[in-house]
């Protein structure tokens, strides 16, 4: 805690900073407060200047076969990620698609290369639906999925939860 003497009157606006080693501000907070000659406390938030930080997010939760229709979907869900700055709906998530053909399972390591990034990105929304006209899935592969979130400044979550063995959505 730091002791100022500040003189006395109405509105005293007091606004801190705080910066890292090479001067750069990352926090900041302020406060107005009426001082009568009696000590008082000031209490300052402080809050982040830019977001460093990546959203909170769990991973996928289920993936299910709605079923329906000559090629039936793999629907995926998540519970939203959650950051300081970027709200929900601007969220975005990206997901990694790996044919597996081994025994046992992969690791997060495997699954999350670039070769395996699928694109569009998905902004705002929690589940997708996959199907043979969105991935090429084949019968001689199951398929792992991991999906990540993307905050506005770019920072991706560190969740490496994956769900899977997925079969072939064309049901072979």
């Amino acid at each position: 805690m730091e002791q100022f003497v500040v003189p006395n009157g109405n509105r005293r606006h007091f606004l801190v900073e705080a910066n890292d080693a090479s001067g750069i501000a990352l926090y900041s907070g302020e406060n107005n407060v009426d001082l009568a000659g009696t000590p008082v406390s000031v209490q300052i938030i402080m809050t982040p200047l830019f977001d460093s930080l990546p959203p909170v997010f769990s991973g996928t939760k289920t993936a299910t076969y709605p079923g329906g229709g000559d090629f039936p979907p793999i629907h995926i869900a998540w519970e939203p990620a959650v950051d300081n700055f970027t709200p929900p709906e601007s969220m975005v998530y990206f997901y990694y698609i790996y044919p597996y053909d081994s025994e046992g399972s992969p690791t997060a390591a495997d699954i999350i290369q670039d070769e395996f990034r699928q694109e569009p990105s998905i902004v705002g929304e929690t589940s997708i639906y996959l199907t043979t006209y969105s991935y090429p899935f084949d019968c001689d592969h199951d398929y792992w999925v991991i999906i990540k979130a993307r905050d506005q400044e770019g920072n991706v979550s560190t969740n490496i939860d994956m769900i899977g063995p997925l079969g072939n959505p064309d049901g072979c």
